[in-house]
């Protein structure tokens, strides 16, 4: 039995039990005031493109640097997420008992994120296209076309890096079953309690890998103790330091709390709410 097409069915049977979890008047609300809302993004857009149409047209900058640039990390920048998208449902847990092998499921995520990929790469060329129709630059169709192959190159290659990294998730996966890295390190993450440690990061046991998020999360932590012992010390009052106390605790056990099983597909897809699933856990 050939599977190329498991991910993209996958995909849209959850985003068809998504929609069916919505109540009616929402889907309609959401139908008729996202249709509005963007009916006059898109007015006034062309009304900005049409003002600025000369200086558009003649900035050799924007055409030959700007323009290219932009489409090819935003390309990147897609290509990425899809691809990222497209291997969690191909390793997804509840497909480990198919015949599949890993070369297999990195090709239907493969197969998918083409797929995806295709009505992007028109949407691209239409609206660039349309955006140099509209302020008068010469070439329209050529220009549309010319942006959707930046998009692609950029798409294709941060989807083909993803792609290429899929034994990270295999290793990911393991990372709890097979302990690596150093042992003190390895003891001093499987402490209890256990969800007080590096899998909120997403990390491998024993291993801490710096990320612009861990670096984020530190730095806030610290500037908000330094403020807060400052301010007491410079009030010569105890409240600054103890709300900033109360502060970085809840942080720290909001940052660290085991929400892993809110990522199960079943209650994904099921017609719950995240904020109750989230109190209930």
């Amino acid at each position: 039995m050939r599977h190329d097409w498991l991910v993209l069915i996958l995909l849209r049977r959850e985003l068809i039990a998504g929609l069916r979890a919505m109540r009616r008047h929402d889907l309609a609300w959401i139908g008729l005031g996202g249709g509005a809302l963007l009916a006059y993004a898109i007015a006034d857009i062309v009304l900005a493109l049409q003002a600025a149409a000369p200086k558009l047209r003649d900035d050799q900058l924007l055409w030959t640097l700007g323009l290219p640039l932009t489409l090819a990390v935003l390309g990147a920048l897609t290509g990425n997420a899809v691809a990222r998208l497209c291997l969690a449902r191909a390793f997804a847990p509840f497909l480990k008992a198919l015949p599949l092998g890993s070369r297999q499921r990195r090709r239907t995520a493969g197969g998918a994120t083409l797929a995806i990929f295709a009505p992007l790469g028109v949407l691209v060329a239409v609206l660039v296209g349309f955006a140099c129709a509209v302020i008068g630059k010469p070439l329209p169709a050529a220009w549309g076309l010319g942006a959707a192959i930046l998009f692609a190159l950029g798409f294709g290659t941060a989807g083909f890096w993803r792609l290429r990294r899929q034994r990270l998730l295999l290793d990911q996966a393991v990372s709890e079953a097979a302990p690596v890295g150093r042992p003190r390190l390895g003891r001093l993450d499987r402490a209890r309690p256990r969800w007080l440690s590096s899998w909120a990061w997403k990390l491998p046991g024993g291993h801490l890998r710096p990320s612009w998020k861990l670096a984020a999360a530190g730095l806030l932590l610290a500037a908000s103790a330094i403020l807060g012992a400052w301010a007491s010390l410079a009030g010569r009052t105890a409240w600054p330091a103890a709300l900033a106390g109360l502060a970085g605790g809840a942080l720290v056990f909001m940052l660290s709390l085991r929400c892993q099983p809110l990522g199960s597909p079943v209650l994904r897809t099921a017609p719950i709410g995240f904020t109750r699933v989230w109190l209930r856990l």
